[in-house]
């Protein structure tokens, strides 16, 4: 257990100055993070009311990941890791900084933090999530002392997906599409039929039983950035899926240009590009 592996570095003193917590299920990196802190300033009660605790969380932002804003003081208006550490620790001594999904960051936001994480403030423990290190810079990743986060067993996994309505069936499909069973776990009610039934469209369009043109649709009057990340998550379990079919000697060659196809469409969602005409385009050129 990773809590008890922590506790033991406090009580020997062993410390690291950053942490990086790295896995597939951002809520459980997030919860091993919490914990952590909770166990740093021996807070009993609710860490996110601590005041020796500051989080970045860049969903609450209403970013994708950090900015260089987030960590530099460029905006009285905007919480910075700066700011957060001009004052001393009141309570236990520490102090604890999580910042999540850190892979997501900005370039420039990693570059800024480069200086804390190689000389923090005394008594200041920095937590980081990610869900992988292909993201983070190599500067970055030799500053931390990294942690993987193992996924929830595969029997309860199963158990877990069985309470919360999936047959063994669904469950395998959602499985073959993220590649981890915390993810799988963690889809609410919606997210798990709007991925099951991409899942049969699938099934229907490799078997030439469906139009290319009908597996993936952006929903009706939505905004051009909801379409862009729609359409980003759509094609990206399309292609998923694509990758995870076994191969036929006939089949190689289409499934290598249509895997190609959507990684070109997702990269155009990312752009300013209109995201129904690239829906369009894409969708077009997956003909098997």
């Amino acid at each position: 257990m990773i809590e008890k592996l922590f506790a033991t570095e406090i009580e020997r003193n062993h410390l690291a100055d950053t942490y990086l917590f790295l896995g597939g299920s951002p809520t459980r990196l997030k919860d091993m993070a919490l914990k952590c802190a909770s166990l740093l300033l021996e807070c009993k009660g609710d860490i996110y009311n601590h005041a020796d605790c500051t989080i970045f969380d860049p969903t609450e932002f209403g970013v994708d990941g950090l900015r260089v804003e987030h960590i530099s003081q460029r905006n009285d208006k905007v919480q910075s890791l700066e700011k957060a550490l001009r004052y001393r620790p009141v309570g236990s001594g520490y102090r604890a900084i999580l910042m999540y999904d850190a892979d997501k960051m900005t370039v420039d936001a990693m570059g800024a933090l480069l200086k804390t994480t190689e000389e923090p403030p005394d008594k200041t423990v920095l937590f980081f999530t990610a869900s992988d290190l292909s993201g983070l810079t190599p500067a970055f990743i030799s500053r931390c002392r990294i942690w993987r986060v193992p996924q929830t067993s595969a029997a309860d996994a199963l158990r877990l997906a069985s309470s919360a309505g999936l047959s063994d069936d669904q469950y395998a499909r959602l499985l073959q599409v993220f590649g981890n069973r915390d993810v799988v776990l963690e889809l609410d009610t919606k997210q798990r039929q709007h991925v099951l039934k991409i899942i049969d469209d699938f099934d229907l369009w490799i078997t030439r039983e469906l139009q290319s043109d009908k597996l993936v649709k952006f929903a009706q009057g939505a905004k051009h950035n909801d379409k862009r990340s729609s359409g980003m998550y759509d094609l990206a379990v399309v292609r998923s899926l694509l990758a995870s079919v076994e191969i036929q000697d006939d089949f190689l060659v289409t499934q290598a240009r249509c895997i190609d196809a959507l990684n070109d469409g997702i990269s155009l969602l990312q752009s300013q590009v209109n995201p129904d005409v690239v829906l369009k385009n894409t969708l077009a050129s997956l003909n098997v």
